[in-house]
């Protein structure tokens, strides 16, 4: 009996060069006991904001006259209806469960595009400060060390008072303002990395600055990049939330949950519900970003490192 072959150290055996990585890396993601209820939280919220026109009972903008009831109590309760008011109303006749749907659009909007303004504006200065060093480094680290100096809320209530508030603003704001962490871990990756020989062999073989960063640097940093871009995105959603709330978000019909809670306190002795719904719609969608992104940060660190914020 001829003994089992061995496959040689570094070579694929036939099975994993049929799944490939992927599959491999999907179901250590799966299987992390982070990933299903992230998956599950993030995946209504998306569904709610992508689904927002077709699932909304009513109009979010329009005001329903509340029969029998004076307008001190204005807020209808939740109710299995056929009005549909689910969730009741707010304290203009407006319903609570459309509001709260299309509040979850503009938070997504503003936490995705936010993050990734900001994760292409870090990443870039980033590569090049650890590839180039020298005064490029110097420059865009003190920049850096410059906006870190200064609260990220305190800029964005500036900006926010002085330009007319508007979804677009918010998260063009937000990304410009929240490049240097990307930027400085990128930095840490791109320093680790263009002294390993396979950097050296690129160099050596007169390969260009830009090849070597798009084709050998990047891919071999880009996962742990990718989970820290992805922590500022429930960060951004308390961004725009605390704008709302201190009124200068986004502008009027526009639901936000910020928005909506500080609209609800005047009520919350006898309509408790216009706070608590998009307080608890707030915390699901944070909880649900950083169970998500702390199984992504398990899967694909293969090394054991933490990535850690900020």
């Amino acid at each position: 009996m001829s003994a089992a072959v061995r496959p040689e150290p570094g070579v694929a055996t036939e099975v994993e060069a049929r799944e490939g990585l992927r599959p491999s890396l999907w179901r250590r993601f799966l299987s992390h006991p982070l990933a299903p209820p992230g998956l599950v939280i993030v995946g209504l919220m998306v569904a709610a904001a992508v689904f927002a026109p077709a699932l909304m009972t009513h109009p979010y903008w329009e005001m329903y006259p509340i029969t029998g009831l004076s307008a001190t109590d204005a807020p209808l309760p939740p109710q299995w209806s056929l009005h549909g008011f689910f969730l009741g109303t707010d304290q203009l006749g407006r319903d609570e469960f459309s509001r709260l749907i299309w509040a979850a659009r503009v938070s997504l909007q503003v936490g995705v595009l936010g993050s990734a303004i900001s994760a292409a504006i870090g990443i870039t200065l980033g590569v090049a400060a650890g590839y180039f060093g020298g005064w490029v480094d110097s420059l865009i680290m003190r920049v850096t060390d410059v906006m870190f100096a200064f609260p990220a809320l305190f800029f964005l209530i500036l900006v926010a008072s002085v330009l007319s508030p508007s979804v677009p603003v918010i998260y063009l704001t937000i990304g410009l303002l929240g490049w240097p962490t990307n930027a400085r871990f990128t930095r840490g990756q791109v320093l680790s990395l263009r002294e390993q020989p396979f950097v050296e062999v690129a160099r050596s073989l007169g390969a260009r600055p830009s090849r070597i960063i798009w084709r050998h640097l990047v891919p071999n940093a880009i996962a742990p990049i990718v989970v820290v871009a992805g922590m500022s995105i429930p960060v951004n959603i308390i961004y725009e939330s605390t704008l709302s709330f201190l009124g200068i978000g986004v502008p009027t019909p526009i639901p936000s949950w910020g928005k909506m809670i500080a609209e609800g306190l005047s009520y919350l002795n006898i309509a408790p519900w216009l706070v608590i719904f998009p307080t608890i719609a707030i915390c699901l969608a944070t909880v649900g970003f950083n169970l998500l992104l702390e199984a992504l940060n398990a899967t694909l660190n293969t090394r054991g490192a933490v990535v850690r914020r900020g």
